[in-house]
């Protein structure tokens, strides 16, 4: 297989690749001009493309003569999807794609290799690609996951406005087969989608404005902002017909979920309003008597929090479907905050209309890490002369979450590769604390999984902040910035005593590393 093509100006004429794509044709292009800037003749440019090939780029091998094998390194979802397109344009009968993705990489990458293989390709088959330290069929679930998203018959394409396609693959061609219309409220967002077996899970926020009168002794308005997260599951045994089997919906905002073993898990932050507690700054009237800025403060405070009182505290507590979290289930610092809730929801697949269990954390959250069976909270807090970072540990299996424990460390995390669980369920954690005098110091702390320090490497780089991080299995490796960029390897095989293998210093800095073999 190969491409002709015309080329017109000072260059123009007939060519022929021996290559398929049309990016094949872009890089003749290249070819040809760079060529003609070293006065190489035309016939044998011509020549030369004829003959062209790149091995591991589309590269063909001949074993029979009933059909074509091609050898591509396409490592990521818009390469495979470059291939394979460029194979549908020449119409063949069938195309089977064999690929893996390799351990210790993104793990998105392999959800949408496998999406786009399902939805280009005819028949797929998955095999091991250098596992490295993952157990090589978890790899091969997330790539079937993302097949499943496709079926490998049809895509499943969702807008924010609140519309979601579904779309039959025949021989290449699309044809759309159905729309779900979910649009309502002011404002509709879709937030996630998945897609198993013949269930369909849309995640939306739902924005919704009123405008309030109190009618009691103080007489004002507000607005009322409202936003609400729901959780919609559509039967699509028949993709034509989509039919809804309920949905639950969840006070705030959506932030994350995971869907594990049937068994979905929604994170969700809620504020709550601050007007049931503080009222700054407002005329506050009471007959004849006008309250004004601080003394207005203290009387509209005081009755906020009794008319949050006789109301139950509606408004301020999270509801999930309808219903407020019950007291059991929500954590408060012991030094509370006006702070809003982070809510973990669980719902299963087969019973999409109840709540399996729930859980809330009173408190910021910035991030949140999951690995197998634990999901962990994580934000940074100022004390006033340095910043460090709290944790909360929650394990969750078949719908039940459970608290397990909290613990600190010193410093900020700078982004989700630098907090990492390992085989023994003990906590990584890397840092660059920020000090009052300006200075910064990079660390690592080892947590036990009841989230007690046990180990700990303070200091790594003198007046150095983290760029970068990586854990593989008990090697880890950190990038710290300031002048120069010193890597850093991190024997981590004993937690209570990590220890520093090697170091590198190179100019510049890297915010990001990546295996690449071993």
């Amino acid at each position: 297989l190969g491409v002709d093509f015309k080329l017109g100006g000072i260059a123009g004429g007939e060519y022929t690749i021996a290559m398929p794509g049309k990016f094949s044709v872009y890089n003749a292009l290249c070819t040809i001009a760079l060529c003609g800037c070293f006065k190489a003749d035309d016939e044998t440019i011509r020549k030369a493309l004829l003959q062209a090939h790149v091995r591991g780029r589309m590269e063909r091998v001949h074993v029979s003569d009933k059909f074509s094998l091609f050898i591509d390194y396409a490592h990521n979802a818009m390469a495979l999807e470059s291939l394979l397109v460029s194979l549908r344009e020449y119409r063949p009968k069938r195309i089977v794609c064999l690929f893996g993705c390799g351990g210790n990489r993104s793990r998105s990458r392999r959800f949408e290799m496998g999406e786009v293989s399902g939805r280009l390709a005819d028949f797929t088959i998955i095999t091991s690609d250098n596992p490295r330290f993952e157990e090589p069929m978890d790899i091969i679930a997330d790539i079937i996951t993302g097949i499943k998203k496709t079926d490998g018959k049809y895509i499943y394409q969702y807008f924010n406005f609140g519309e979601v396609r579904i779309i039959a693959i025949d021989d290449g061609q699309m044809d759309k087969v159905s729309t779900i219309d979910v649009t309502g409220g002011d404002e509709t967002y879709v937030s996630e989608m998945y897609v198993k077996d013949d269930r369909l899970v849309l995640i939306l926020n739902i924005y919704e404005s009123s405008l309030e009168n109190d009618t009691g002794e103080v007489y004002y308005y507000r607005v009322n902002d409202s936003e609400i997260v729901h959780v919609m599951t559509y039967d699509i045994s028949d993709r034509e017909n989509p039919r809804s089997l309920g949905e639950v919906t969840i006070d705030g905002s959506y932030r994350t979920s995971r869907l594990v073993d049937g068994y979905l898990y929604v994170m969700s932050t809620y504020g709550q309003p601050l007007y049931y507690l503080y009222d700054y700054d407002i005329n506050y009237v009471e007959g004849d008597t006008t309250y004004v800025t601080d003394e207005a403060t203290e009387k509209s405070t005081e009755d906020s929090k009794n008319n949050a009182i006789d109301n139950g505290l509606d408004g301020v507590i999270p509801k999930i479907n309808g219903t407020p979290v019950e007291a059991c289930d929500i954590m408060i610092p012991e030094k509370a905050k006006n702070e809003p809730f982070y809510t973990i929801t669980s719902i299963k697949l087969t019973e999409p209309t109840k709540v399996v269990d729930t859980k809330s954390v009173m408190g910021y959250v910035d991030q949140v890490y999951a690995s197998t069976g634990s999901l962990f909270f994580y934000s940074q807090e100022w004390n006033g002369r340095y910043d460090h970072t709290q944790i909360v540990k929650f394990s969750y299996k078949d719908g039940k979450i459970t608290p397990e424990a909290a613990g600190s460390v010193r410093g900020y995390v700078d982004d989700s590769f630098c907090i990492d669980e390992d085989a023994d369920g003990n906590l990584r954690v890397a840092t660059t604390t920020w000090s009052d005098d300006g200075s910064q110091e990079s660390s690592l702390y080892i947590l036990d999984k009841d989230m007690k320090k046990i180990g700990s490497l303070l200091d790594i780089a003198g007046n150095e902040g983290i760029k970068s991080c990586r854990f593989m299995g008990d090697i880890g490796y950190i990038v710290t910035f300031r002048n120069t960029d010193p890597l850093f390897t991190v024997d981590l095989s004993d937690p209570a005593n990590p220890t520093i293998l090697s170091e590198l210093t190179i100019p510049g800095f890297s915010e990001s590393l990546h295996y690449w073999g071993d």
